[in-house]
């Protein structure tokens, strides 16, 4: 069997581009192609030197919470303006059902293949004595002792298990451990022994499983016949003239969309009463024939968070580029970024008009690094939050009489520590607003 490290992907230092165009890194998750799987982590997921000291156990863990985020589908539902993607096939990366594969993996470590039995009840057989039908059905015997006479059921009916003839689940279920084994075995140490002599089917295997999900009531066994439905399933979408593709793809092209979704859970926060959709600029059109053209709001400017934090608004643009890699500055967000969160802020403070005139908006870029890396030293602050400095465009100089939204201030977060944990966190939330005030006012002096 091959170290695990062998089958791991991890974008290093000295591998990277350094203009913004190459900024995502690319496809981040698991590849099996021409049969061999591969496992991809993100940009500042491993400090340089870490990744190789890793053990193999320690390795698996890092794997687990990658797939657990990827496996969370609400990350990419609930960022509008992309896609989880791979660059084969939009739609493959969320049809993997690595759930399933993972489950039934874990199911037959634990307990083997599944045996297809039928319980059946007989008088006189050994097992455990079902007595609501032997005092039902049998006529028990009446024995005198000296304290007065007892019945004895001399040929109690137990509770048996018949294996049956036909074992199409077993089958079913052997096919999909050996492709289990075959994509993800390596996670657990586990090689292909045997080859699979059943023919895939996608009709008569999804038969047999759904009249079998249909009367199955004990609740592990249902786990397993569905995980095996969804890829039988997946088997079948595959299938095209008698062939089916073995190359499979989980992960997404473009990590950002991720990065900005797990952002946005955990300093995103607005009153009850408003919607982040209300802090989108539109654009319009009145047009020389009196008609007027509304922009589809789906192509409206969004910003990625809007945080509130006691009478101050921050409006939150989160960037997944290089800069907290390689410390390049070609790699900081480009004037094309800084003007769209001025434009942003402008927006906001004429919504917010009629508001208290205290409230004031600020500016955030949050980039991503590794905290383990030598260049950096420890960080204290929620998800290893780190201070970069501040960004503003020529065509919106700060000054004193100025917004303070004309700065846009710029932040690191560790990348695992937000993979770790991507809740709402107001300990974050109170921290990002006490650097940015104490920024802002250190420029106001």
């Amino acid at each position: 069997m091959e170290s695990l490290h062998s089958f791991c992907v991890y974008p290093q230092k000295s591998s990277l581009n350094t203009n913004e165009d190459s900024n995502d890194e690319g496809f981040v998750g698991y590849r099996f192609v021409g049969g061999m799987p591969q496992i991809h982590f993100p940009l500042g997921y491993f400090a340089d030197h870490e990744f190789q000291n890793l053990s193999e156990d320690a390795l698996r863990e890092e794997i687990a919470l990658l797939f657990n985020v990827l496996m969370d589908s609400s990350l990419a539902d609930s960022n509008q303006k992309s896609e989880m993607a791979n660059q084969d096939s939009p739609e493959e990366v969320l049809q993997f059902p690595m759930h399933s594969y993972l489950n039934v993996l874990r199911n037959f470590l634990e307990f083997g293949y599944y045996k297809e039995r039928e319980v059946v009840y007989k008088q006189g057989a050994y097992g455990k004595i079902h007595w609501g039908r032997t005092i039902k059905m049998t006529k028990p015997t009446v024995v005198e002792n000296g304290d007065g006479s007892e019945l004895i059921y001399l040929k109690p009916i137990a509770r048996t298990i018949n294996f049956t003839e036909d074992e199409w689940i077993t089958k079913i279920h052997q096919f999909c451990v050996h492709d289990a084994i075959q994509k993800i075995g390596f996670l657990f140490g586990l090689e292909s022994q045997e080859e699979v002599l059943l023919e895939f089917d996608d009709e008569l295997f999804s038969a047999h499983l759904q009249a079998k999900i249909a009367k199955t009531f004990n609740d592990r066994d249902l786990q397993l016949f569905n995980d095996l439905l969804q890829i039988v399933n997946y088997f079948a979408e595959r299938k095209t003239e008698n062939q089916i593709s073995k190359d499979s793809f989980f992960g997404v092209q473009k990590f950002h969309v991720v990065w900005e979704a797990m952002i946005d859970r955990i300093f995103g926060n607005l009153n009850n009463d408003e919607r982040k959709e209300s802090f989108n600029p539109h654009s319009h059109w009145k047009l020389e024939s009196n008609q007027d053209y509304h922009e589809n709001p789906k192509y409206a400017m969004r910003p990625d968070t809007i945080m509130r934090f006691e009478n101050q608004l921050f409006i939150i643009d989160s960037k997944f580029y290089k800069y907290g890699i390689t410390q390049n500055p070609r790699d900081l967000p480009s004037s094309e970024s800084i003007t769209k969160q001025i434009a942003y802020a402008k927006f906001a403070e004429e919504k917010l008009g009629g508001e208290n005139p205290r409230a004031r908006i600020y500016n955030v870029f949050i980039l991503p690094y590794c905290a383990e890396s030598k260049s950096f030293q420890e960080s204290q602050m929620p998800y290893k939050m780190k201070s970069i400095g501040y960004a503003y465009s020529d065509s919106f100089k700060p000054k004193d009489s100025t917004p303070p939204y004309y700065r846009i201030y710029g932040f690191l977060l560790d990348v695992k520590s937000v993979m770790q944990n991507y809740a709402k966190s107001l300990r974050a939330q109170k921290a990002l607003a006490e650097l940015v005030l104490k920024s802002a006012f250190k420029r106001e002096m």
